[in-house]
């Protein structure tokens, strides 16, 4: 199986291949998550321990290793820095480094500039929760605020994530009503949604990822997004 790459160089697509394991790693935590943990634990409203015990599965050497990732490693809440002003422009809830040797992209020159973001909401069927997973979730990726040069997070990749812990309610109807305000988020904000989220299979033993297409602000290239809906009901 392939992630979009229509256009990519050669190094670029090793980073999609790359990501397709990473994708495939992370169902297989969350899992892991539903076999060893106290399903109240998954349920509960605080989303960052929710988080921090999926990126402890995320770590496990020989998790890693079952994926070919074993130089991969997996940052909470790191600093995302504008380049111009030195700002603290967010700080992604998951950030993966080591997914290709920065080598092979001539025009990045830090190592740290090549990685993939997750950003992670919990999500209950209700519209209270769909509304953030758009307008604090995907508009991180594709919207540039007024006091930063570009987008809050991934202004340089070409592929991100969204993790959605569901605690209630069915996933295709929480999709559904994604997918409509979406539509209206973009645009309000004057942006192509090329594609909207539609389902994509990264593993057959996992039917909720889904795939989503976006313009960006700024004349910033457009993003990919792959959305894990993990069902903790």
């Amino acid at each position: 199986m392939r992630l979009n790459g229509e256009v990519y160089s050669d190094a670029e697509n090793i980073y999609l291949e790359n990501t397709t394991n990473l994708l495939k790693l992370v169902i297989y935590s969350y899992h892991q998550m539903l076999e060893n943990e106290n399903l109240e634990q998954l349920r509960q409203p605080d989303e960052p321990i929710i988080r921090n015990i999926l990126i402890r599965y995320l770590q496990l050497k020989t998790n890693k290793k079952r994926f070919g990732l074993e130089n991969t490693y997996f940052i909470p809440e790191p600093a995302e820095i504008d380049e111009n002003t030195y700002q603290t422009k967010g700080l992604a809830d998951i950030k993966v480094f080591n997914i290709l040797d920065s080598l092979k992209f001539p025009n990045i020159e830090r190592e740290e500039d090549i990685y993939f973001i997750f950003e992670c909401k919990r999500l209950d069927g209700y519209s209270k929760l769909t509304t953030p997973y758009v307008e604090k979730g995907i508009s991180r990726f594709v919207i540039v605020e007024e006091k930063h040069s570009s987008t809050k997070y991934s202004s340089e990749m070409p592929l991100a994530g969204m993790i959605a812990f569901v605690q209630s309610g069915k996933i295709e109807k929480i999709v559904k009503d994604i997918n409509k305000k979406l539509i209206k988020f973009s645009k309000q904000n004057e942006i192509e949604l090329i594609k909207h989220l539609e389902y994509f299979q990264v593993n057959e033993n996992f039917n909720y990822t889904y795939h989503s297409i976006h313009e960006r602000q700024n004349q910033l290239p457009k993003i990919d997004i792959y959305h894990l809906m993990f069902n903790f009901a």
